[in-house]
């Protein structure tokens, strides 16, 4: 009895053993995934932060590539208004063209001469009527006075002065 005592204590022993060994490698492979988890939190966050800073700088460098293109070629854009005037004894003649006009600058000088693209064009002409009864006042003087020199005095009884004929003609 005494040795199957003896013989059972030591089975007892070395389950246990073999059970505290067996415990020791769970907590051995706990510490060691808990060293690899911390490292693998580290590395992410750091890989985070170079990948955050990579960007930044690229950002950066696109964003003055960008500006120094800007610089260099632009083009510039305006709306214009032409007015051109021609104020004659007799009519009045004005154009008016609105649109835009665009011109590329090369470090923010001019490199062509600016194009203009015209979106509306309206022509107005006027008639002076004040000149125009003027020239009646002075064309029917004018044929008075020719009437009194190629007739004489004694013609006048022959012939009639008539009314200011005007003609308005369109231009063809």
């Amino acid at each position: 009895i005494a040795i199957a005592n003896g013989e059972a204590a030591r089975e007892a022993k070395v389950a246990e053993f073999e059970e505290g060994r067996q415990l020791g490698k769970v907590e051995g492979d706990k510490e060691h995934l808990e060293q690899v988890m911390a490292l693998k939190a580290e590395f992410s966050a750091k890989l985070a932060a170079e990948v955050d800073a990579a960007v930044s700088e690229a950002r950066r460098r696109v964003t003055a590539e960008y500006e120094l293109q800007t610089k260099l070629f632009t083009v510039q854009i305006s709306p214009f208004i032409r007015i051109v005037e021609n104020k004659g004894f007799l009519k009045s003649e004005s154009q008016v063209e609105a649109g835009y006009q665009y011109q590329l600058l090369v470090n923010g000088i001019p490199a062509f001469e600016p194009h203009s693209i015209v979106e509306r064009s309206e022509v107005k002409k006027e008639v002076n009527e004040e000149n125009v009864k003027e020239l009646i006042s002075i064309a029917t003087d004018l044929a008075s006075n020719a009437i009194t020199t190629f007739l004489g005095s004694s013609g006048g009884q022959f012939v009639k002065l008539a009314p200011a004929i005007i003609k308005r003609l369109p231009k063809i």
